[in-house]
């Protein structure tokens, strides 16, 4: 919302800044083929796809990945 807001000119934005990505992405576990090291946790091994994006008026899908 913040960022429509101030790509229209329609309001003044206060507060602290974050640095999202405006993305959605869902994390995927995959089972490890080999062990990768001496602890369990050195075999993990995972897949993170993006589903979604959140883009503002002044935002056009092609420079948003930029």
């Amino acid at each position: 919302m913040a960022g429509a807001i101030k790509n229209l000119d329609r309001g003044v934005i206060i507060g602290e800044t974050t640095f999202g990505k405006g993305s959605v992405q869902m994390l995927f576990d995959i089972p490890s083929p080999v062990p990768f090291g001496d602890k369990p946790e050195d075999d993990k091994l995972g897949l993170k796809l993006t589903t979604a994006q959140y883009l503002t008026p002044g935002i056009s899908p092609s420079r948003a990945w930029a």
